[in-house]
């Protein structure tokens, strides 16, 4: 995942089971539970790794646990704590790649008000507000809307690898 810590391609197996389900594949309680647990195993520990995608890929993991969490237990909190973990990695990421201060400083709230007003977060948010319009307008999730959910999220975030800004050095699968 980021700096070798563990494998991207068991990340997108749990993204797979995910997509299944919202396609209406039924995952066991032990299934959830396993790629839960798969899903940890591959996040890296941000005390070992410096790296600034670290920590954006710990939300990621913690995003993906909870999407699990919430087929597992229905409750739409859990949900909303998946959306509120994409505005947090896209926050984190503009905090590291933004702050003029390279050393440890005390929090600037001029700072913090320009990332809650930045274009990348602002992006992020109305992303999200046109998915939630969305899908209150589809009665019967098809086939075809899935897909193209699918298609409009594996374009959307920070993309590090596609980018260029991280090499991944796990073999495609």
């Amino acid at each position: 995942m980021v700096e070798r810590a563990g494998s991207t391609s068991l990340l997108i197996d749990a993204l797979d089971a995910i997509w299944a389900y919202i396609g209406g594949a039924t995952l066991s309680s032990e299934a959830i539970a396993q790629l839960q647990a798969t899903c940890e195993h591959v996040a890296p520990d941000t005390e070992e790794h410096a790296s600034l995608y670290a920590e954006l890929a710990l939300i990621t993991v913690s995003a993906i646990c909870l999407t699990l969490q919430t087929i597992l237990d229905q409750q739409s909190a859990t949900a909303a704590e998946v959306a509120e973990h994409a505005l947090a990695a896209v926050d984190a990421y503009l905090n590291r790649v933004t702050d003029p201060q390279l050393t440890v400083h005390a929090v600037d709230p001029a700072f913090d008000a320009w990332i809650a007003s930045a274009p990348l977060l602002a992006s992020e948010r109305q992303f999200q507000q046109e998915n939630i319009a969305a899908a209150r307008m589809i009665t019967m999730l098809q086939d075809h809307d899935i897909a193209r959910l699918r298609a409009i999220e594996r374009t959307r975030g920070i993309q590090p690898f596609i980018r260029g800004l991280i090499k991944n050095e796990m073999p495609e699968r």
